[in-house]
């Protein structure tokens, strides 16, 4: 849910949604990598990358159907 809310605010404020993608999944691979690193009892999971490029796929195609309806 978080994801596909940045995807549609970050598609709201005029950004391309490609960019936008790449963004969210960059981030949520982060998110995982430093999960895997640090000693906070969370490894690396895969089927949460995939769930954060879910959202923030979703989220972008919201956001341009929200846009292209409202304006």
């Amino acid at each position: 849910f978080v994801f596909l809310v940045f995807g549609a605010l970050w598609i709201w404020s005029g950004r391309k949604p490609g960019w936008v993608i790449l963004a969210g999944i960059a981030y949520g691979m982060l998110i995982e990598v430093w999960q895997g690193v640090m000693p906070i009892g969370r490894s690396f999971d895969w089927y949460d990358e995939l769930a954060d490029t879910v959202g923030v796929v979703v989220g972008v195609l919201l956001g341009v159907v929200a846009r292209r309806w409202i304006v």
